[in-house]
């Protein structure tokens, strides 16, 4: 949702909706990337992809450097390590430590 917000505001240049798109942000999970902590571990991968592209999206459009380094440290750290967890349709859709090495 955060994403779509940011998205309205670029289209139409209308502060309210930059307003909604931060209100839409998770701060457990924003905090915690903007503080350069994963605590992506056993949290649904679906879900929280799609709220770490809205933090870069924000970042984009306000130049708001919490956003930016939440998205930054989404792209840059805990993904590399952690994304193959939903490349097989078998493998659990979270983000655990350890996640199926062999398939690499």
């Amino acid at each position: 949702m955060n994403e779509t917000f940011a998205d309205a505001y670029q289209i139409t240049g209308d502060e309210k909706y930059l307003v909604a798109a931060k209100r839409f942000s998770h701060r457990m999970l924003l905090d915690a990337m903007a503080a350069g902590n994963d605590n992506l571990d056993n949290q649904h991968a679906n879900t929280q992809v799609r709220k770490a592209v809205g933090f870069q999206r924000i970042a984009e459009l306000s130049h708001d450097e919490e956003y930016a380094k939440a998205g930054s440290f989404f792209c840059g750290n805990p993904l590399p390590e952690n994304a193959r967890c939903f490349w097989r349709k078998q493998s659990p859709r979270i983000f655990p430590k350890c996640c199926f090495p062999s398939i690499l």
